[in-house]
């Protein structure tokens, strides 16, 4: 698993960045996906 601590902090922020960039896209997708089956 990574070491998401013991990375200097500038890693850790970028990281962190892709991380809930990830998470938006995710959760964009579920919005999207779930409306779409609304209609």
């Amino acid at each position: 698993m990574h070491d998401f601590w013991a990375v200097d902090e500038d890693s850790r922020d970028e990281e962190l960045t892709s991380f809930l960039q990830n998470l938006v896209l995710l959760g964009a997708a579920i919005a999207f996906f779930k409306r779409a089956r609304q209609n």
